[in-house]
């Protein structure tokens, strides 16, 4: 049985954020990025070839075991998809030769979005290079430009028409003048965006950095002051941080309930994309994420705001609600 009772549209803002700027979205492969919490859902982040991942038998030769890295990546797609949450792929490679050999497999066995995320300029013009060469370039997303960024590596960026890029907002070289929200928004005003326009970026993403656990708060104030000033899409790595969360050192229950929280406190600062960790730890994240939109989704309906078909409100939330009343409703 179905309800036919329509919801009433609430003259009182409901959700715990009111921005002062339009938010800005954009898609990139199959995912949407950005936009107000509640209308679209959190877009997670899994990191595939890092160092200490299995799946590497040679970090500088981009040597890997191809048929347990898709395994990997197809599994994380199944868990996305069960909860309705869009994926992303965090590509990591130390080298031009292990970035020329990553990219061509990830893109043949994915639709996802792929972070180019190379460690070192060497690294990371390869896979711009590559991207633009095998013609996906509206698929990957740039890793990043940094406040060091030098004018070649810039250059490249233009060259091979990358154009959507994370901007990272911290000064490596100053880092007591980029802790507070108030300095990320500075570092990205004054020092990233003039980067980016160089570059000829047209999407941007800013990355809050994470340099400690303690600092994932800081991390979650500054993504809501970015957002709320600038309406750019914004997000970190909590998974940076923490490593040392595992089954051995907290019990499964623990390690879950540590990365799941992380995850829905970022969110409730308005969080757009979250790096979580290893591909497979999507299972532990996922969950709360997705309830935790559902909930933010619900709120947005009373404030006349549909969210998107493929949302968790319509998947998760409609099947709690019918377990509980026994009836199909909204």
């Amino acid at each position: 049985m179905r309800s036919h009772h329509k919801m009433m549209i609430s003259r009182e803002p409901l959700r715990p954020f009111r921005f002062k700027v339009s938010q800005k979205t954009f898609t990139v492969g199959n995912v949407v990025f950005g936009g107000e919490p509640g209308e679209r859902p959190v877009v997670l982040v899994g990191s595939i070839f890092y160092l200490g991942d299995k799946l590497v038998i040679n970090h500088e030769e981009g040597v890997f075991d191809k048929k347990k890295a898709k395994e990997e990546i197809k599994y994380a797609e199944e868990v996305a998809e069960k909860h309705s949450l869009p994926l992303a792929i965090d590509l990591i490679a130390y080298s031009e030769k292990a970035m020329e050999n990553y990219v061509p497999f990830i893109v043949e066995i994915t639709e996802a979005p792929i972070f180019l995320d190379g460690v070192g300029e060497k690294a990371r013009i390869a896979a711009y290079k590559t991207a633009y060469e095998i013609g996906i370039t509206d698929r990957v997303i740039g890793n990043a430009i940094y406040t060091h960024s030098k004018d070649y590596e810039l250059n490249a960026l233009r060259e091979y028409r990358i154009k959507n890029v994370v901007l990272m907002a911290f000064d490596a070289a100053n880092p007591m003048k980029s802790m507070m929200p108030k300095d990320r928004l500075e570092i990205l005003e004054k020092q990233l965006i003039p980067k980016a326009k160089k570059a000829q970026v047209e999407h941007a993403l800013v990355d809050v950095v994470v340099l400690d656990p303690a600092s994932i708060a800081i991390s979650a104030a500054s993504v809501l002051k970015i957002k709320n000033e600038t309406g750019l899409p914004v997000g970190c790595a909590p998974a940076n941080a923490l490593g040392s969360v595992t089954k051995t050192a907290f019990g499964i229950e623990g390690m879950g309930g540590i990365h799941g929280g992380t995850s829905v406190f970022l969110q409730m600062f308005g969080a757009d994309f979250i790096f979580y960790g290893p591909m497979r730890r999507i299972k532990y994240v996922a969950p709360a994420v997705a309830v935790a939109d559902a909930y933010l989704a619900y709120l947005a309906k009373f404030e006349g705001k549909e969210p998107p078909k493929n949302h968790p409100f319509n998947t998760l939330l409609r099947k709690l609600q019918r377990m509980f009343t026994g009836i199909e409703v909204w």
